[in-house]
């Protein structure tokens, strides 16, 4: 196993932050002194308005447009503006822990050989802005997709507890539920991967000796065969530049069946 920790001393050129992973304006990682490269940053979220009372103090107060079934953003400097300034940092984009172990036990003829690596103490984020993720699916980005079962998880007049707000035709073209960066879709990445589990048998000598062979095995490998993770619908925990799930597929899983004869 190892870890890391990293801290940013000077950004040079008398800097206060730098910025990147803008998606649909809006960006997703800063760099700031003091904090570790690239951390997240986006809007704090409490949940999704299921009154027009509760709307229409929120549209009155910020000079929103926001309707029943919408997001709620937080304004946390509690200037009355929703804007850049009430964006916090949502968590660190590089792994603290990362490691591996792999295991073989024996009994008689069987063998069985596992192989597992994780990553601990980080954040991943999905972009509203990748054709791969859940805020491009919920928000009909382009409204020629099809979209995941957690559509039946937003919300609706029959479905007022929906997690995800509702359901609208190219969502960053007007109501930015699902474009802006927020904490509605950064997840704990945490992850440990079952790469391999493989599992053989020996036959006895006695069968083999039988059929004039030295040894006789069989084997059924599986690789890649999952995560178990702290990570919401994504593909992957395993993520590419400063922690963004982006487009991309999953790693192929694999089923193998092996027999090894020796005369």
């Amino acid at each position: 196993f190892s870890t890391i920790k990293n801290e940013v001393t000077s950004l040079g050129n008398g800097s206060e932050a730098i910025f990147g992973g803008s998606y649909g304006g809006s960006n997703i990682t800063r760099t700031v002194v003091g904090e570790p490269m690239a951390h997240f940053y986006g809007y704090k979220t409490d949940g999704i308005f299921k009154d027009k009372a509760s709307v229409d103090a929120y549209n009155t107060k910020y000079n929103k447009n926001a309707q029943i079934g919408d997001v709620k953003f937080v304004d946390l400097n509690g200037d009355n503006v929703i804007d850049e300034f009430d964006k916090v940092r949502v968590g660190n984009t590089n792994p603290h822990w990362t490691g591996g172990f792999n295991s073989t036990l024996s009994w008689k003829g069987l063998k069985l050989y596992t192989r597992f690596d994780f990553a601990l103490g980080f954040w991943i984020y999905e972009s509203g802005a990748s054709q791969s993720t859940t805020p491009w699916h919920l928000g009909c980005m382009q409204g020629t997709y099809n979209v995941p079962d957690l559509y039946y998880d937003t919300w609706s007049e029959e479905n007022p507890n929906g997690t995800y707000p509702r359901f609208l035709y190219a969502d960053q073209l007007g109501k930015n539920n699902y474009q802006p960066a927020s904490t509605l879709f950064a997840h704990k990445g945490n992850y440990l991967a079952i790469r391999e589990i493989s599992l053989s048998y020996s036959l006895p000598q006695k069968w083999t000796q039988a059929v004039k062979m030295q040894r006789a095995e069989v084997s059924i490998t599986g690789q890649n065969l999952g995560y178990i993770t702290s990570a919401k619908n994504v593909f992957s925990p395993e993520t590419g530049a400063n922690g963004v799930v982006s487009n991309g597929y999953a790693l192929p899983k694999s089923v193998l069946f092996g027999v090894n004869l020796t005369f």
